[in-house]
């Protein structure tokens, strides 16, 4: 006759906590990021063989969400078959601009930073989200804390022929349960960038 286990009311409550606990985790999913575009009618994406990336902007966080983004967006501009100027060169024109690294740049002057660099268009943006946030979660006297991860990005290309934004678009994304904000930070990139078809 098998023996049956007894628990005592305290274990059965952490036990119960912790199979709640995996059961959440198990069932965590990454959700599709939120996007939008915009695209000038006429503009195949495809003939901007060439292109730059700038440094994006990151007024309300840290600048190494801005670092991240560009250094992100040019990665998978490269695997599309892009061929994307390297930022160290873009960081020394800007400098011998005189704009720094964080210099406001508006269209028209980007549009001259990229006939310096020999670029067909640049693209360049700004980082509106990039944070983690943490949540209780309580089961009788056992306590836990759920991060959740969150980034969102508009970024936009400048053609340098004429100085204007021939596409643009939007992002967001949040990860729950995932304690590192890159990861919705690349979720939303990737698809921002679906517009431009592989080379």
């Amino acid at each position: 006759m098998k023996e049956k286990l007894s628990f005592s009311p305290s274990l059965k409550g952490k036990i119960t906590f912790l199979v709640f606990l995996s059961l959440t985790y198990g069932c965590a999913h990454n959700p599709k990021p939120t996007t939008d575009f915009y695209q000038r009618p006429g503009i195949n994406l495809r003939q901007y063989e060439r292109i730059g990336v700038l440094q994006f902007s990151s007024p309300l966080i840290e600048a190494s969400a801005g670092i991240a983004t560009s250094d992100i967006v040019g990665f998978e501009l490269l695997k599309k078959g892009y061929m994307v100027v390297e930022r160290a060169r873009i960081d020394r024109v800007l400098t011998e601009q005189g704009l720094g690294l964080t210099g406001a740049i508006d269209e028209s002057t980007a549009a001259e930073i990229g006939k310096i660099l020999g670029v067909q268009a640049l693209i360049m943006g700004s980082v509106g989200t990039y944070k983690t946030t943490s949540r209780p979660l309580i089961a009788g006297n056992v306590y836990a804390t759920i991060v959740d991860s969150s980034a969102s990005i508009t970024l936009k290309l400048i053609d340098i022929r004429d100085a204007t934004v021939v596409w643009a678009g939007q992002g967001s994304c949040t990860v729950k349960k995932v304690n590192n904000p890159v990861i919705p930070l690349r979720a939303t990139i990737v698809e921002c960038l679906k517009p431009f078809p592989t080379r």
